[in-house]
């Protein structure tokens, strides 16, 4: 019997082809995963996205440059990222109450006349959920977090700012449910963030959903409807272990520890992926706090209305608070809240 080896080699050839096409397409993310873990973004690429950073170029400079020291400073505790998980334990069949979180270490009785107003925002656009208050005095009543957590909150080495992205996170990790900043604004029921498994966005624009090397995703707007969520178990871990071990305040420390993960774990980057894609698609949930800021029309109220975004992050609330918002959008929807409440 005559063998053929040119038609061997041709069939090997082919077969060889064609598994190598259905590896491309079955490892389509994988792909995507490994080259983020394997680089970082190009200073150049990412000084020309001006979404969170300084004014000017040079301002983009240093945004970056900070964010590629504290990020690398903080990549040694990759290792929670191996540390077992049991997806057992999270119970998809117990209806858990959907409820509201809103954080001021100080009590919100204490808090700026612009905080009460976005509660008041936030409870009358609740769906009829639950809004709870948490503070430094309450916190035992929800979460147990570690003493030396507390200890060095009550030292000032732990700010405020810094308390609360942990609050956060362990208050969905406990319990579920949305968390809002308590500078969030609503000005209509944000049903699409109620109705979610899962909701978070970015400040990157609507066709970067990827790249999150120097693009963040904020925590300003979180939501886990079910407690014992991944995400919030190593972001949690990542939290505890850094202030077990240290002292010093990184301010971009939760934005970096969400970055990593992304980059070294593939199952939060799938999360991410398919959470920022689904959310992010009309990109609407951007920080637009400034638009509030405009000389009110009622033409821009209507503009406003119509572009669907429900929930508005007042930043820098201090300066807020000192400006003049008689003519502003803001200060139209902030005197009909204070009118509704007398």
């Amino acid at each position: 019997m005559k063998i053929d080896f040119q038609k061997i080699v041709v069939g090997l050839s082919l077969a060889l082809a064609t598994f190598a096409v259905v590896k491309t397409v079955k490892t389509k993310d994988q792909s995507m995963f490994s080259n983020i873990t394997k680089r970082l973004d190009s200073i150049e690429d990412a000084i020309s996205y001006k979404g969170i950073t300084g004014k000017g170029k040079q301002g983009r400079h240093n945004h970056i440059y900070r964010l590629i020291e504290e990020k690398e400073k903080l990549r040694k505790y990759t290792y929670i990222l191996n540390q077992p998980y049991d997806e057992a334990q999270i119970d998809r069949t117990t209806k858990y109450p959907d409820r509201i979180w809103l954080f001021w270490d100080k009590g919100f009785e204490n808090a700026p006349q612009l905080v009460k107003d976005c509660v008041a925002s936030i409870k009358k656009h609740s769906c009829g959920r639950i809004v709870e208050l948490v503070d430094a005095n309450n916190l035992k009543k929800y979460i147990q977090l570690p003493d030396y957590i507390i200890q060095k909150y009550k030292d000032g080495i732990i700010t405020p700012i810094q308390l609360s992205g942990i609050v956060r996170t362990e208050l969905l990790y406990q319990h579920g449910g949305t968390y809002f900043d308590a500078t969030i604004y609503a000005i209509d029921d944000p049903k699409e963030i109620f109705e979610a498994e899962e909701y978070f966005n970015t400040f990157a624009n609507e066709n970067n959903y990827n790249k999150l090397s120097f693009n963040v995703i904020p925590n300003y707007c979180l939501r886990f409807k079910q407690p014992k969520h991944y995400f919030c178990y190593v972001i949690r871990n990542f939290l505890f272990d850094y202030w077990k071990e240290n002292d010093i305040d990184v301010y971009w420390q939760w934005y970096s520890f969400v970055t990593i993960a992304h980059q070294e774990d593939y199952k939060v980057f799938k999360l991410t992926q398919r959470v920022l894609e689904q959310n992010n698609k009309n990109n609407a949930y951007r920080v637009l706090g400034s638009i509030l800021l405009e000389k009110y029309t009622p033409s821009l109220y209507e503009k406003i209305k119509k572009s669907g975004q429900k929930v508005f992050k007042l930043t820098d609330t201090n300066k807020i608070s000192k400006q003049n918002l008689d003519n502003t959008v803001l200060g139209y929807l902030l005197n009909s809240t204070q009118h509704q409440q007398k």
